[in-house]
């Protein structure tokens, strides 16, 4: 029987009877008003239908209409926010991927093994991602994602010769990035990126970028040298940090503790960019969850670098964006579709004399 409807409200959906019974206890713990359950994909359309929860808890596998699926059906009749959960098997990486860039706006790895505290940690991650989730943007940015995909690579003004771009990102990060890195160039300075994803997919979507850019994307190595016309993605689980060695700049990943909740940190990132490129540091906040990456932009400002933040009213989650905002130290602020343009008229701008 359905509960009544009272704060942030949610359907489950999941094909185990325990796993739905496990979901439902943890988020109505967590203050989360459970409307309903559900054990196909139909019967969540259904559910959808009738009870018009905030947010839809959706499992990846399910027999007969997936998760990807009713993904589909949600955001092309019904958009809300989606959290989804799978095994996150080698084998479910692609959809999972699929999922991200289809207007999901989180995939929790359900816990394989059963190690101490695994179960409680993924229950904890849902439920915050779940009253993250109830505040999101998804209609409008399902709307953005309706539009044209990314425009035609821009071209470099000038060399860009000693600019070094640091890329932050968290929730809608991947779709954020399928839209701004194939428009880049290919002749643009090398670009390093932190976004919050498991390890499983920062390794996929690193692929599938490269084979949508002109740009080379690949995940980073430790040690790996930084060369113009590629970007690298960290690792899910690490943090990237670029050093200046020998007149090179060198990746080091390290799983030092997580920084504003997050391994890889854009704040790590970022800061570690300014400290190794000084003035030619640009950094870069998409869209994500919490403060990640503000002070990495008040050390790039206090480095002599520059900015950019994707406009916090167009972004899935304006959390980083506007936590970066409100430093005060950014210097640009763009829409999604005028990201690409605005980095390489930044990138083309004459180094600051002190550089």
């Amino acid at each position: 029987m359905a509960a009544q409807r009272a704060g942030v409200s949610a359907l489950v959906v999941d094909d185990s009877i325990m796993m739905r019974s496990l979901l439902r206890r943890a988020l109505l713990a967590g203050g989360v008003n459970v409307l309903d359950v559900a054990a196909t994909g139909q019967e969540a359309l259904q559910k959808i239908d009738r009870l018009n929860p905030d947010v839809v808890v959706l499992d990846l596998e399910m027999p007969g209409l997936a998760g990807l699926g009713v993904l589909e059906a949600i955001m092309h009749a019904r958009p809300r926010p989606v959290i989804m959960t799978a095994d996150l098997t080698p084998a479910d990486v692609q959809d999972a991927l699929i999922c991200l860039e289809k207007g999901a706006l989180n995939l929790v790895p359900k816990p394989l093994a059963q190690k101490p505290g695994a179960v409680q940690d993924f229950l904890s991650d849902l439920v915050q991602k779940v009253r993250i989730a109830a505040g999101s943007n998804v209609r409008r940015v399902v709307r953005q994602q309706m539009r044209p995909g990314a425009a035609p690579p821009v071209r470099l003004a000038a060399d860009g010769n000693g600019r070094l771009v640091a890329i932050g990102a968290g929730t809608g990060g991947p779709a954020a990035l399928v839209k701004v890195l194939p428009s880049l160039p290919r002749d643009c300075p090398p670009a390093v990126i932190a976004l919050h994803v498991p390890r499983l997919l920062s390794g996929a979507l690193a692929r599938q970028l490269d084979g949508m850019c002109s740009l080379r994307v690949r995940e980073a190595a430790d040690g790996e040298l930084l060369e113009r016309g590629t970007a690298l993605l960290a690792p899910g689980g690490c943090h990237l940090r670029v050093r200046r060695e020998s007149g090179r700049w060198i990746v080091r990943l390290d799983k030092a503790p997580k920084v504003c909740g997050s391994r890889p940190s854009a704040d790590v990132l970022l800061t570690s960019v300014v400290e190794a490129a000084g003035a030619g540091a640009v950094g870069v906040v998409l869209s994500g969850v919490g403060c990640d990456g503000s002070e990495g932009v008040r050390a790039i400002r206090a480095g002599g670098g520059a900015s950019l933040v994707q406009d916090p009213a167009g972004s899935l989650i304006a959390g980083m964006p506007d936590s970066a905002v409100a430093t005060g130290c950014v210097d640009r602020v763009a829409g999604l579709a005028e990201m690409a343009s605005v980095l390489v008229e930044m990138l083309s701008a004459p180094m600051p004399a002190s550089a």
